[in-house]
């Protein structure tokens, strides 16, 4: 019993395992971000800066500050280990709103390896003012108050690899304005489309993702567990193939018993109903009925409610029950090869002294016998069963 609900169960266990993927492939996003920070300086002339010194985020008069140092840190950040290279530079941008615009190159590109680099290039606001004034003569118009725009922009070309998330390449171009107005260059933010304060202005950010296949182990539910599929497929093969073995043994162990001696299988299967006993005497006279299959006599103790008691015999073993007068009695020889009783050596009980051996059928002469006893009569020689 044991071994075939192992075996049922390793099968039905593998049908459902080997019925699903061991793997199961989901997207997995991995972040990163990459963030820069502007600074600018320049050296004024006169008392108008504290120390003669422009700061981020003054206004710079470009008549006591005509060059101005601009400066980008980049940096890229991710939660898994990064190898990143690629090229930057800065270039400047004058523009009207009119979509007007020229494109001046502060820095030429230059290659950086890992996740931060830094540049920086000089503004010649002069030159811009030049610049403006030589638009205006050749094209008429005036240059009226906030209608141009300076904005320094940091080109960041990147990519590499993130740890265990593959290869990536992203852009970055956040941009640093300025509003040109007679005289002055003013930092523009708080507009439409711009930052709303200065420090969002000064530090910008975009953040990125990788989509990374990944395989998972898929599992199974089976009752309050939750094994995975490669899991259970071995559990599934080990129960089957144990099932296998103790089969085989159990086989082994099988034909060993068939192959035992008469009386060491009846003690193995009927040990509960048997009792040892000396040989009494005169066991086999008087009103014997032999019996020719040994569960003829275990259903006479059965009916009855006597124990069967065995003894030595001549070449084997002799079981009886005695029900009054009448010995119900069976003969095992010795040998292997027993087959219930119902044919050969083993199967036919020869008489203790000699008499022809008897065989009961399947409906049983003890039967009989026990039934006629309890009808009043006296078991009678006209049965299957012969009574000495």
């Amino acid at each position: 019993s044991v071994v075939s609900v192992l075996a049922l169960g390793g099968l039905a266990l593998g049908a459902v395992a080997f019925s699903r993927p061991t793997w199961a492939v989901s997207a997995r996003q991995v972040a990163y971000t990459q963030a820069g920070t502007w600074a600018y300086s320049a050296k004024a002339s006169g008392d108008v800066y504290q120390n003669g010194t422009v700061r981020t985020g003054e206004p710079i008069f470009t008549a006591v500050a005509p060059v101005a140092e601009v400066s980008f840190d980049y940096r890229l950040a991710s939660p898994v280990p990064a190898r990143v290279n690629g090229s930057a530079r800065l270039v400047m941008v004058v523009s009207n709103t009119n979509c007007w615009f020229r494109t001046f190159p502060l820095t030429r590109a230059l290659a950086f390896s890992g996740p931060s680099s830094g540049l920086s290039g000089r503004v010649v606001v002069g030159s811009v003012q030049r610049l403006l004034a030589r638009i205006q003569g050749e094209t008429g118009q005036s240059t009226t108050t906030g209608s141009y725009t300076l904005a320094v922009r940091a080109q960041v070309d990147a990519r590499g690899t993130l740890e265990g998330a593959g290869a990536f390449s992203a852009r970055f171009d956040p941009a640093l304005p300025f509003t040109v107005s007679s005289g002055e260059l003013q930092v523009s933010y708080g507009q439409v489309g711009a930052p709303s304060t200065l420090a969002q202005l000064l530090h910008p950010s975009e953040q990125g993702s990788v989509v990374v296949p990944e395989k998972k182990p898929t599992k199974l539910s089976v009752l309050f567990l939750h094994p995975s599929v490669a899991s259970a497929r071995a559990v599934a093969v080990w129960s089957v193939a144990a099932a296998l073995v103790a089969l085989g043994v159990l086989a082994l162990l099988l034909r060993k018993a068939a192959q035992a001696d008469e009386t060491a299988q009846i003690e193995a299967r009927y040990g509960a109903l048997l009792v040892g006993a000396e040989r009494p005497p005169g066991l086999g006279g008087g009103e014997t009925l032999r019996l020719g299959d040994i569960r003829d006599l275990v259903r006479v103790a059965e009916r009855t409610g006597h124990m069967i008691v065995h003894c030595a015999a001549d070449g084997g073993r002799d079981y009886f029950v005695r029900e009054d007068a009448t010995t119900y009695l069976y003969t095992a020889r010795s040998g292997p090869g027993w087959d219930g009783g119902r044919a050969g050596p083993a199967g036919v009980a020869a008489a203790a002294d000699g008499s022809a051996p008897v065989t009961s059928q399947s409906a049983g002469p003890a039967e009989d016998a026990v039934q006629a006893r309890a009808n009043g009569a006296a078991p009678g020689r006209g049965t299957s069963g012969e009574v000495l």
